[in-house]
């Protein structure tokens, strides 16, 4: 039963989600490992994997294992980090574009702090509706 679903990302996941075989079944939703720009505070961008961020798929890869999953599905998105993630996990994996991450626009590689600097107005507007907001020029 879905109820209340608005936005884009919400339609997305339960697309998805209603859209998987309908036998019982384990689904395992994670993050990618820490990137390079996530290590420096910069959000977006298309950053390969920290050295803290391969431990974190190395420990994903033994936890899945430990799971015995037989027919095991991984999809990611076309970003670095997340292929890298899935790659650790040595078995197949599809790529869908529906699940990039959503474009920061002007502020994309921005810290936190450089947006404030230079977007002040919009870095104010973020803080009172993450859910909401749209970076400018961004999705």
């Amino acid at each position: 039963m879905v109820n209340r679903v608005q936005g884009h990302i919400q339609s997305r996941t339960v697309y998805y989600l209603m859209n998987i075989h309908v036998t019982p079944r384990s689904i395992y939703l994670c993050r990618h490992g820490e990137s390079d720009l996530n290590l420096r505070g910069r959000i977006g961008g298309d950053s390969g994997l920290s050295v803290r961020g391969k431990q974190y798929a190395y420990a994903l890869a033994n936890f899945i294992q430990s799971q015995g999953i037989s027919s095991l599905k991984v999809w990611t998105s076309h970003m670095k980090r997340t292929i890298q993630t899935a790659e650790a996990l040595g078995v197949p994996y599809e790529q869908w574009k529906a699940l990039n991450e959503i474009d920061a626009g002007v502020c994309e590689e921005m810290t936190y702090e450089e947006i404030q600097e230079h977007y002040p107005e919009e870095f104010a507007l973020r803080d009172q509706d993450k859910y909401r907001y749209r970076y400018p020029k961004g999705e």
